[in-house]
């Protein structure tokens, strides 16, 4: 009983240690000439000099971010007032999976101490000074490994800090155990220290080997907590510590332990969670991304029963590829990527961190503490050199070989399964027969399925992507049968609309293995800036726009690159002429109408802009020009008269500028749906507010949808 009463002991202290103390300072002052904000929960590190600290504050329902002068005025100091502006934040969201609801929070940017001010009550509960030190220690760490981590993926293990873009492109190429810290992470380390602890203290003729065990035990578990705190105490983190004392107090009980439990107590132990989070009311209760890690744990773990007492390495090949075995079919079906060299590489990274990175940062934190700071610093900069070459080395073999990155259908996934229960032993005639029928059942939808009554280009799928203060939309198209699918953008956003997870969640939940077009309506950063980032991830097959774009300074020097990559580039002029297959854009682009000569300078973009119109197969369809403004719009509406009366989805142009939706094109249009494309609490002011009265005045409000307040925004046959 002593196992099962400690482990309970443990759990409940570290529980109560999270979720008691935080309430003791949840009060503040009122707000006066400068804001007091409750610094609520452990800190989010960040690298940008703008937020280097991010904080809940609950009763605002916002966050605190602190530049790192604030950060120094607070971890150095009692000052908890801070002078700053209001900043509304919002993510990306592009209506698939944990992205499919819009996100958005206010944000409060302290940016310095506010001295000479009045300063609120200094934070005196015992979470606060026990808090305090850690955050302090955190941030010097992250400070210290800033100059040797170039890719951010040190910091995001050891401290939870987030990384960069590479990082990203790593893990969806299965380098998943260097990216972020995970309780699976931590109850390695707590294995292998545990050994070597024992190791250790078998040297030395004092106690009896039932207390060298429980000695390295209580060492294990206390590095555990410890790794725990520098990461940023997450609960997620403790729950294979949670599935390892139920089994203790399973075996103190005399309890059976089946091999299942641990994968059965993972999922038990999430849904609680859940249900918790539902309860008070918080959209990412029930989000993939939680039962996805509640299935890597409870499968490691699962995999482990089966391997216990059979050696440190086979142990720890078991925990390898247990935890992917079950998490790589729910990835193919949400997500549509599978990294197949995931558990290779677990193989060969969780030992090393294990036995060399966590415990360098251990030793690097206690320099620290101890202010050895040369010492720590050397360490810290060894370390930090040695993984950003060793995750080059990494990100070049992954990238260069084929098949780190596999595609799959629900229908090969489904077989996969199939297979798997056959090979299983279990319910094998119920198997056969459900992959024969469901074999036998999507060959006839596809061999007998009549034709489409629609031309030979049938659009099926359009979506106005949620990219920010900038334009992208996806179409998807299918020839008469729906047999094949073409896939394109029009215009693809900014550089910083895209993070790089997720943009392969859009390619692998869309099954999108190339991209065969890109209309460009011109070449402003915010519409084409991220081009050439997509041209390097995912083949493309030709990219178009007007000739007045092409033959500006920016456009001739894009083009160059592109064709240097395989890209063929076409111009929507010359194109008209040709026939359909040998044309970029399957629809119809508008040209740019009246372009003087003068007027194709940088300043001038907006007057070769191009615009795009595509029919739907049921009558109307989608008009899109671009950042046109009001001159513009009525060019085209003289050049384009039937496209443009026809609309029956508009997305506005220039993202609602005062400039555009010119007052006679209100007039003669009559869409049935109306889109903007705008970011959250933008510099320009987008939509005007003058654009929203015109629109209220036209009756077009009930019809006005808007990505900066509902995400992306779709259209489906």
């Amino acid at each position: 009983m002593r196992g099962w009463g400690g482990g309970i002991f443990f759990t409940a202290f570290l529980g109560f240690f999270f979720w008691g103390f935080p309430q003791a300072f949840a009060g503040r002052p009122a707000p006066r000439s400068v804001e007091c904000p409750s610094l609520s929960g452990w800190a989010n590190l960040g690298a940008h000099s703008g937020c280097r600290l991010r904080f809940r504050w609950a009763e605002r329902e916002a966050s605190v971010c602190l530049s790192e002068a604030a950060a120094l005025a607070w971890l150095e100091g009692d000052a908890t007032c801070f002078s700053g502006r209001w900043k509304v934040r919002s993510a990306p969201a592009v209506g698939f999976g944990w992205n499919a609801l819009k996100k958005t929070e206010l944000q409060f940017l302290a940016e310095r101490q506010a001295s000479g001010l009045e300063k609120g009550e200094a934070q005196s509960s015992l979470f606060f000074r026990l808090k305090k030190p850690v955050e302090r220690l955190r941030f010097r760490l992250s400070v210290l490994l800033e100059a040797g981590d170039r890719s951010g993926a040190l910091r995001s293990l050891l401290l939870g800090q987030s990384a960069g873009a590479t990082s990203a492109v790593l893990r969806e190429l299965g380098h998943v155990h260097v990216m972020t810290a995970t309780g699976i992470h931590l109850y390695a380390v707590a294995r292998w220290s545990e050994k070597a602890c024992e190791w250790g203290l078998s040297r030395f003729p004092f106690g009896s080997l039932f207390q060298i065990q429980r000695s390295a035990r209580i060492a294990a578990r206390l590095l555990w907590f410890w790794l725990w705190i520098l990461a940023g105490a997450r609960p997620g983190m403790l729950r294979p510590l949670c599935v390892v004392v139920l089994r203790m107090g399973a075996e103190a009980l005399g309890l059976r332990w089946r091999a299942w439990a641990p994968l059965l107590l993972s999922l038990l132990l999430d849904l609680g969670v859940a249900l918790f989070w539902s309860a008070l009311g918080r959209s990412d209760a029930w989000a993939p991304g939680r039962w996805l890690y509640a299935g890597a744990v409870g499968g490691g773990l699962l995999a482990l029963e089966y391997a216990r007492g059979r050696g440190a390495w086979t142990e720890h090949l078991a925990l390898a590829v247990g935890s992917w075995a079950l998490v790589a079919p729910a990835e193919a079906l949400l997500r549509g990527w599978v990294a197949p060299g995931t558990p290779v590489w677990s193989l060969i990274e969780i030992p090393f961190l294990a036995s060399w990175i966590y415990p360098l940062s251990i030793l690097i934190s206690g320099f620290l503490a101890l202010e050895w700071l040369e010492l720590a610093r050397l360490i810290a900069s060894a370390l930090g050199e040695g993984v950003s070459l060793g995750l080059e080395a990494a990100a070049y073999l992954s990238m260069s070989q084929p098949g780190w990155l596999w595609l799959v259908s629900p229908l090969a996934l489904l077989g996969g399964v199939t297979i798997a229960l056959l090979l299983w032993g279990r319910s094998f005639r119920a198997s056969l027969l459900t992959a024969v029928f469901l074999g036998l059942g999507r060959g006839a939808i596809f061999f007998f399925s009549p034709e489409l009554p629609a031309p030979s280009v049938t659009l099926q799928r359009l979506v106005q992507l949620d990219v920010g203060q900038g334009d992208a939309a996806w179409l998807e198209s299918s020839d008469g049968k729906g047999r094949s699918r073409a896939l394109g953008f029009v215009d693809v956003g900014s550089p910083s609309a895209w993070r790089e997870a997720l943009a392969w969640e859009w390619l692998g939940k869309n099954r999108v293995n190339k991209i065969d077009y890109v209309l460009l309506t011109h070449l402003d950063q915010d519409h084409a800036g991220e081009l050439e980032t997509w041209v390097s991830r995912i083949p493309i097959g030709c990219v178009t726009t007007s000739q007045v774009q092409w033959r500006s300074p920016r456009g001739q020097a894009l083009a160059e690159r592109l064709e240097a990559s395989g890209v063929r580039v076409h111009s929507v002029e010359e194109d008209q002429g040709r026939p359909r297959e040998q044309r970029c854009f399957p629809f119809k682009p508008l040209p740019p109408a009246e372009v003087s000569a003068s007027r194709t300078g940088r300043k001038s973009a907006n007057f070769g802009m191009t615009g795009v119109w595509v029919p739907f197969p049921e009558g109307g369809g989608y008009l899109n020009l671009g950042d046109a403004d009001s001159v513009q719009e009525l060019r085209f509406l003289r050049a384009f008269p039937l496209e443009v009366r026809s609309a029956s989805l508009f997305k506005l142009s220039h993202h609602g500028s005062k400039t555009s939706s010119a007052s006679e094109l209100l007039k003669v249009i009559h869409p049935e749906r109306v889109w903007l494309s705008a970011g959250v609490g933008n510099p320009h002011g987008h939509p005007h507010p003058d654009i929203l009265w015109r629109l209220s005045q036209a009756g077009w409000g009930p019809r006005f949808e808007r990505t900066d307040r509902v995400g992306s925004l779709e259209w489906k046959r």
